[in-house]
């Protein structure tokens, strides 16, 4: 009798055992949701995390758990993160939006090869010599212009009398002059206008030249551009900052085209391109204030994939070059955690969007590009 009666529990404790289990699976576990960031090309994934145990602790964790995770999804949502169905779906989105990426950069070039044609003529035209930042400051002197006496620093607002509002309008009343005439450039230096000769050289040469590495990077030729950059490099050219991350741009879209992940030679490129614009950017008027933006990111982009010395290297440059008031806003640290196939895992968005104990965030980058 005592063993029909044990067997009659376990048969009626196994009928209640089975709805809290299946109410466990259903309710109580809740799915991890996977989330895109279309413009930094992170995946974030919101999860319960906490171990709760017993038919009451499992519909009190399928409730707080669905709460807990809907909440970080809405976090995340509004950040500007976009839902996918599956972590397999969410790395699809992200392998579209970097390539999404390079044919962006790609018509970039295009436009850019179509404005270089326009903005320099076939015919032998006026160079002179010194690479300029878009309000004019010469940034970088080749050894005939630095002879005839043009400094670092220097701003010209006038060539030849001819006031320019802008840019183009600086270029084009240099180009429309010729390889063997002399100019009279007005000057801004050291706070007080002056006038100043100097000897035109032919600019067809550095015009081939850009226009081969633009033709590369608008035929996807990334390799051909990468190598075509270094021409631009060579005595007795001396162009700015801007060769420099085009040849690593080009770099950086050979290897999203290869699919593999940044390594040391890819993060040298951004390193030196970005330390170029820095040294430049100490000539103009408040030309650290003008590029935070643009360096802040290729910090960010070196801190995501490991590359630290590098990081750190650029960020003190750039703290140095700016003054107090204006010193950019530290990245946040990233923790760096070893994921099968994903590089890390970053400890702010952890920090940000995590619920109590009870949601996990994690952030995944695998390293698209940043084309800034």
């Amino acid at each position: 009798m005592a063993v029909e009666e044990k067997s009659k529990g376990a048969k009626q404790t196994g009928r209640l055992f089975l709805p809290a289990l299946l109410l466990l699976v259903s309710i109580g576990c809740a799915s991890p949701v996977y989330l895109v960031n279309p413009n930094t090309g992170e995946i974030a994934q919101c999860a319960f995390n906490t171990a709760w145990s017993g038919v009451g602790g499992a519909v009190a964790m399928g409730i707080g758990a669905n709460i807990a995770v809907q909440r970080c999804v809405d976090q995340m949502e509004s950040l500007g993160y976009v839902r996918a169905d599956n972590f397999a779906e969410a790395r699809m989105r992200l392998d579209e939006k970097r390539l999404r990426d390079v044919m962006d950069f790609q018509e970039g070039a295009v436009k850019q090869l179509a404005q270089l044609r326009k903005l320099f003529p076939e015919k032998p035209f006026c160079r002179i010599g010194a690479s300029l930042w878009p309000d004019g400051t010469v940034v970088r002197v080749e050894q005939h212009a630095g002879k005839d006496g043009l400094r670092l620093g220097d701003r010209i607002v006038a060539v030849t009398g001819q006031r320019s509002g802008d840019m183009l309008d600086l270029v084009a009343a240099i180009t429309k002059n010729g390889p063997d005439d002399e100019l009279v450039l007005t000057l801004v230096r050291d706070g007080a206008e002056v006038e100043h000769k100097i000897r035109c050289t032919d600019g067809r040469p550095a015009r081939d030249k850009l226009i081969a590495m633009l033709e590369a990077a608008s035929g996807a030729r990334w390799r051909d551009c990468v190598t075509r950059s270094y021409e631009l490099e060579r005595p007795p050219l001396n162009l700015n900052y801007v060769v420099s991350m085009m040849r690593a741009l080009c770099n950086d879209a050979d290897r999203v085209r290869a699919n593999r992940q940044p390594t040391i030679s890819d993060a040298t490129l951004f390193y030196e391109g970005r330390g170029r614009q820095l040294e430049e950017a100490k000539y103009v008027q408040d030309g650290m204030v003008k590029i935070r933006g643009e360096v802040l990111s290729t910090i960010s982009w070196l801190e995501q994939n490991k590359f630290q010395n590098f990081s750190i290297d650029l960020r003190q440059q750039l703290e140095r070059g700016s003054s107090p008031e204006r010193l950019p806003v530290k990245a946040p640290k990233v923790q760096q955690v070893p994921l099968p196939g994903l590089e890390w895992v970053p400890q702010h968005l952890v920090d940000c969007c995590a619920h109590g104990d009870d949601v996990s965030y994690r952030g995944y980058r695998s390293s698209p590009p940043q084309w800034k």
